[in-house]
């Protein structure tokens, strides 16, 4: 039933459902503990949020699609806190796990770019650039992400350094 509220947006029965069917015990099963952790961040309950989809990513060990979806969907709801530190802590873990995987550093980017840390900003869009200097949509990707994170004016250095690393 949690799920049905859940699918219908009805985030407030969902969780009483998911909370009255006790299966959000240890060893419940991960997709209810990554539904769950949904629903609260939908009722903008992050910090319980927070609590589940790290239960979650634990739970889907052997369920890698999964368990990176819910590292991603972690590292938001901590950023929906202001709270980029942990998002980069949560991220830090994930990246151990997915290596240069272009959606996690394009998330540290957020994160340090949310937080005004030029210096780690800078640091994550060049190992995103890394990842694929030749391809246009990498540039496109740091250009937009800088755009929407308020932090524009940090591109002609980000560039500059790009240029000199990579003249040949």
């Amino acid at each position: 039933m949690g799920l049905a509220y859940l699918k219908t947006a009805d985030y407030t029965p969902s969780r009483l459902m998911y909370a009255k069917m006790g299966g959000l015990a240890l060893n419940s099963a991960a997709a209810d503990s990554y539904n769950y952790a949904l629903v609260n961040a939908y009722l903008k309950d992050y910090d319980t949020a927070i609590v589940y989809m790290k239960k979650a990513i634990k739970l889907y060990d052997k369920m890698t699609q999964f368990q990176y979806d819910a590292y991603s969907a972690c590292a938001d709801f901590y950023m929906k806190k202001k709270d980029y530190e942990g998002a980069l802590k949560i991220l830090s873990q994930g990246r151990k796990i997915y290596k240069d995987d272009y959606m996690i550093e394009l998330k540290c980017i957020r994160a340090c770019a949310l937080g005004n840390d030029k210096k780690n900003t800078l640091k994550f869009a060049d190992s995103f650039f890394a990842l694929g200097a030749e391809a246009p949509a990498a540039s496109n990707m740091i250009i937009q992400e800088f755009f929407n994170d308020g932090v524009k004016d940090w591109l002609s250095e980000f560039f500059d350094e790009q240029i000199k690393k990579y003249k040949k």
